[in-house]
């Protein structure tokens, strides 16, 4: 009961808010999802602006 709850809020948000989605929504489902050995997280976090040492 509580999962279908949850993808039921899921599915209502996203059908009441698709212009708020972040343009760099593909880069950070790449990053999120690609294997370490890339090493696309320590790209991506320069490229946000991160405070030096936060990983």
């Amino acid at each position: 009961m509580g999962s279908a709850l949850s993808l039921s809020l899921i599915f209502i948000v996203s059908k009441f808010t698709p212009d708020s989605i972040p343009t760099d929504a593909r880069q950070k489902m790449l990053v999120l999802h690609a294997p370490e050995e890339l090493a696309l997280r320590s790209e991506y976090i320069k490229e946000q602006g991160a405070a030096p040492g936060a990983h």
